[in-house]
């Protein structure tokens, strides 16, 4: 008798183990999701499409220059200029130079998380940056034109421009917004 009840215990522990039903199956008896905040978290965390063109395919991405993005990479310069997005006060990127130099004027950006130094390409330091430029640095050219008349209402310019940044495998990616340059 105790081997048929060995025998039934055996047989009803394989049956068991071989319904079909894998190991990390959810729960039957646990809460089940509300369908709509699944597809509110779906959109969350849904990354916008990128407006990078060519390339591996992988997105070219500016990241706004912090205060402390600024302070722990200062450049050399009595004069200087910035791009910001149209309504943003942090800018893409921020140039230095010096007036009345034979000299390149000298940049940052920053590349996803990373601060790069960028150079202007050509030698007549602040000066060139007014009419905005073209700036390099590893894997990456800036080029900056403006787009508007000057409307400052002060020292210095403020007029509509692009920045169009183009790294090293050809992708290419263009942010419109504001060029400002003075003391």
């Amino acid at each position: 008798m105790t081997r048929i009840l060995l025998a039934a215990s055996a047989a009803i522990a394989l049956i068991a183990a071989c319904s079909g039903e894998p190991e990390d199956a959810p729960d039957p008896r646990a809460p089940q999701a509300d369908p709509e905040e699944i597809s509110e978290r779906a959109a969350d965390d849904a990354a916008p499409a990128s407006q990078t063109q060519g390339g591996d395919g992988s997105a070219l991405v500016l990241s706004p220059l912090t205060a402390a993005d600024r302070r722990a990479n200062q450049l050399d310069g009595e004069l200087g200029c910035a791009f910001t997005l149209a309504g943003d006060d942090a800018p893409l990127f921020i140039g230095a130079g010096y007036a009345g130099v034979d000299e390149p004027a000298y940049g940052l950006i920053k590349i996803a998380s990373t601060v790069e130094r960028v150079t202007s390409q050509t030698a007549d330091g602040f000066g060139g940056m007014e009419d905005g430029g073209r700036f390099s640095g590893r894997g990456m050219t800036i080029e900056i034109s403006p787009t508007g008349e000057d409307r400052a209402d002060h020292e210095g310019l403020l007029q509509d421009a692009t920045l169009t940044a183009m790294r090293g495998d050809g992708a290419e990616r263009t942010w419109s917004g504001d060029w400002t340059c003075g003391p």
